[in-house]
């Protein structure tokens, strides 16, 4: 997977959480590269600290489950701009130089690009100016430099080809500056590249963002992306994909979009404080990353058209979610038990465990059978149990939070009906904010119940005293693992 832009990294983020859950197909591993141009770009960073807290909780030997069961690389981000004397896109074609020689390409550059355009500082984006991002891409993007990411990365294809198809997935925006800038231009160039390393079992696939969030301006900066003209940004963009036949040379292309954008809170050129919330677009766009990965559509259907929508535009409930029949039913499963997990988890579980284990004494002399059974038998400390509960814990808190962001609405009249918000969240000023450990109320939890129009509901005792009992069949976990493996197997949803 290739994620372009901040948008792209987003999209990144969203399938990490859904790999988490179990919902990408098979026990293989995920490789992923994040391109931008702006290194320190806030979603970039946000994703990364996704990426390195799933990477702990992998640590911990869980046995045969479907939780955390992905194995994952992340590399990133590659960005075109590494000379830091380069500020603006002139200084990167040297055209001050160039100009002094009267030489042809001074001139052409004086054609396409106005002097604003090419003075714009380009170390943090490329600001909805994405045919500056084309040049730049096109001029850096290096197969044969042994050591870097594309080497690597198309390295690893030919590796993987010996295996059967390769499945390579391009995700961005196409309205915006780094992500309408890269997307094609990484497409077209790495295909041909595949195409000479006779990679000819390769499956091409395509996120595409369309507009689906607004902002504000950002004072004292002259060139910046302007919301006002995504739309018109955005017709010009699919006719470029149109007319260059993107569609001849993809296997799938997934094109998502709202006719209402969701307001960002704060607006921003680019560095850390670029960083969008999530929002549930980016979500829908990992399920079909997943249908993606999952080789959908099949051979022999690939010239169909999927349309996927809400059943009333002002909500989103779990049968807009567009799983893949005839798996449906089980990957909405696992996105719930994830959810109760997390929940349960931070809220109940932990809390408990490690007042349970808050010292090695008082670990061994517990009367917790939870404890004397799952924790016990292995040998591991109070600090051994400390650690991995942390990354656990860790871990959730940010599934929590991006779930909270993308079931809250960024603009009036939506919401979005997966969870009761109100047990794990409260309103924050003109938001809302994780409830604190102190704050949940398990009453709360179980009169309402977490999931909206589900007629299963569990509460937290009989989900505790489920774990108490667990007898793990299989690949054996160990450690604390084993504690983590029973906690999440007590959350499996049974109608």
């Amino acid at each position: 997977m290739i994620g372009v832009g901040g948008t792209g990294a987003k999209l990144m983020q969203s399938l990490l959480h859904v790999s988490a859950a179990g919902l990408l197909p098979g026990n293989g591993s995920l490789t992923c590269l994040l391109v931008d141009a702006d290194e320190a770009n806030g979603n970039v960073l946000g994703c990364r600290e996704v990426f390195d807290s799933v990477k702990a909780c992998k640590s911990l030997t869980l046995g045969d489950t479907t939780l955390f069961k992905n194995s994952f690389s992340l590399t990133g981000p590659w960005t075109p701009v590494t000379d830091n004397d380069v500020q603006s896109f002139d200084e990167f074609f040297q055209y001050t130089q160039k100009a002094s020689r009267g030489t042809d390409e001074a001139a052409l550059m004086e054609l396409l690009y106005e002097p604003k355009e090419r003075e714009m500082q380009v170390r943090q984006g490329f600001r909805g100016r994405p045919a500056i991002g084309a040049s730049i891409f096109s001029d850096r993007i290096d197969f044969d430099k042994r050591g870097d990411d594309w080497y690597r990365m198309v390295d690893s294809m030919r590796s993987a080809s010996a295996g059967g198809p390769v499945p390579v997935l391009f995700t961005g925006s196409v309205f915006g500056g780094t992500g309408a800038a890269g997307v094609p231009t990484i497409f077209r160039v790495l295909d041909r590249e595949l195409e000479k390393k006779r990679v000819n079992n390769r499956r091409l696939g395509l996120i595409l963002m369309l507009p689906y969030f607004t902002f504000g301006n950002v004072e004292g900066e002259a060139i910046q992306a302007d919301p006002h003209s995504f739309a018109e940004a955005t017709a010009e963009a699919l006719m470029y994909y149109h007319e260059r036949d993107f569609l001849s040379m993809s296997n799938s292309m997934y094109a998502l979009g709202e006719s209402i954008p969701a307001r960002m809170p704060v607006a921003a050129v680019g560095a850390k404080q670029q960083k969008n919330p999530p929002h549930f677009l980016e979500l829908i766009a990992a399920l079909g990353a997943v249908r993606f990965y999952s080789g959908l559509p099949k051979r022999g259907d690939e010239h169909t058209l999927s349309i996927a929508m809400r059943a009333t535009e002002s909500n989103l409930g779990w049968a807009d979610l567009p799983f893949e029949d005839p798996i449906r039913a089980t990957q909405i499963a696992l996105l719930k038990q994830m959810i109760l997990f997390a929940v349960m988890f931070r809220y109940v579980y932990s809390p408990y465990i490690l007042r349970e284990a808050k010292n090695d004494r008082a670990l061994k002399g517990s009367n917790a059978t939870i404890i004397r059974k799952h924790v016990v038998p292995y040998g591991v400390t109070s600090g051994d149990v400390a650690r991995d509960v942390g990354y656990v814990n860790d871990y959730v808190e940010k599934f929590l939070s991006w779930l909270l962001s993308l079931s809250t609405s960024h603009r009036e009249g939506f919401r979005a009906s997966l969870t009761n918000i109100g047990i794990y969240a409260v309103p924050e000023g003109k938001g809302w904010r994780l409830r604190t450990v102190e704050e949940f109320r398990d009453k709360d939890f179980d009169r309402d119940g977490l999931f909206i129009n589900d007629a299963v509901k569990l509460n937290h005792s009989t989900i505790l005293n489920r774990a108490t009992v667990m007898e793990i069949q299989g690949s054996q976990p160990h450690g604390t693992g084993y504690l983590v493996r029973a906690l999440y197997d007590a959350c499996k949803l049974f109608n």
